[in-house]
């Protein structure tokens, strides 16, 4: 990419069940990601090949031409070259580029014993977080098909972090691994209310929010009570309430669903400017 690049450039974060996308000015830094210029597509809504352009067609089309695809993903190879497959379609001359943990990127150290074995999608998350909320202890929660947690301290050092399964996760192994239990989604475990279930739905219900929440509190507790909290992912809305409540005001909670696209769009900015793309 050069100090001529005017195109937007277009972000992909694509998760285990979806993928979420952003258009950027590559010129301006941190310019806002908002519903105007990012969305979200189904991995379901992709499965059916003849009619993969014709979406993204509908759904990119009013935001130009593009020369520079930065992609994060999870999901494997199938649906990433199915991407790929997709962008190349729409704009033959676009350049694709992964994105990779790295030991440091952006004023941020990784610390993990292998970085390159960091998800890059949590490497993604980290650096946007630390890049909005500089010189601040950071807990960072994506809570989507598992639910990460990271600590970022106040210097921009990743310290490391949990994994533990998302909400759908647990609920679908409670589902699975018994003859008794219904099957039940994050829809149905919506709940504002801290308390004991009083039926099995309750009772599934409470348990898996209440083992989320318990995860992040027990790691809050770790850090500074002048700490942030970044919560994102497709699960936080539900997590979000309850622990504004729980935490109450030893910590600041900031729902931040873009904090993986914020990630890129840093690493695109200064990889800009160092003209390494």
């Amino acid at each position: 990419m050069t100090e001529k690049q005017a195109s937007p450039v277009l972000l992909l974060d694509i998760g285990n069940t979806r993928t979420k996308w952003a258009f950027i000015d590559p010129e301006k830094e941190l310019s806002t990601i908002d519903e105007s210029n990012s969305g979200a597509i189904a991995h379901t809504e992709i499965s059916d090949t003849s009619k993969n352009t014709a979406l993204a067609q509908s759904v990119f089309g009013n935001h130009g031409i593009t020369q520079q695809i930065v992609c994060v993903s999870v999901a494997g190879s199938q649906i990433t070259e199915q991407w790929q497959s997709i962008c190349k379609a729409l704009w033959p001359n676009s350049k694709w580029h992964p994105f990779k943990s790295t030991k440091d990127a952006c004023g941020v150290s990784n610390n993990y014993t292998a970085p390159n074995s960091l998800g890059a999608d949590r490497w993604a998350a980290i650096i946007g977080a630390k890049t909005t909320n500089p010189n601040k202890e950071i807990l960072i929660v994506n809570a989507g098909t598992a639910t990460t947690i990271d600590r970022v301290d106040a210097q921009g050092n990743f310290m490391g972090g949990w994994i533990i399964p998302g909400l759908s996760m647990m609920l679908a192994s409670l589902a699975s691994g018994t003859a008794d239990l219904p099957n039940l989604s994050p829809n149905a475990s919506a709940s504002n209310q801290i308390g004991f279930g009083q039926s099995t739905r309750e009772c599934i219900t409470q348990g898996c929010i209440q083992s989320q929440i318990g995860a992040i509190v027990r790691a809050a507790e770790l850090l500074p009570p002048s700490s942030k909290i970044i919560l994102s992912g497709g699960n936080s809305d539900y997590l979000h309430s309850q622990l504004a409540d729980t935490l109450k005001n030893k910590y600041e909670l900031i729902l931040d669903k873009h904090v993986v696209l914020r990630g890129l769009q840093t690493w695109v900015n200064q990889t800009s400017h160092e003209k390494n793309i």
